[in-house]
């Protein structure tokens, strides 16, 4: 059986108050989801396949991943 393209089906949301730019996120996402802008973590959603590295990863807790239905 295929496998189901689950890109684009889930976000990934940042608390900003606690994101600390530490890049930790960027360096594990497979699908270069995560990027560190001129001011603040970005995030291009619309690659994201919910393998929650990044969530794992980060160690202030700063990110939530979204499943989009």
């Amino acid at each position: 059986m295929p496998r189901q393209n689950v890109k684009g089906r889930f976000s990934v949301a940042i608390d900003y108050s606690a994101c600390g730019n530490c890049g930790a996120c960027v360096a594990v996402c497979p699908e270069n989801v995560l990027h560190l802008g001129p001011i603040r973590l970005e995030s291009t959603d619309t690659d994201c396949t919910g393998c929650k590295f990044c969530i794992i990863t980060c160690p202030a807790d700063a990110l939530e991943l979204r499943h989009e239905r």
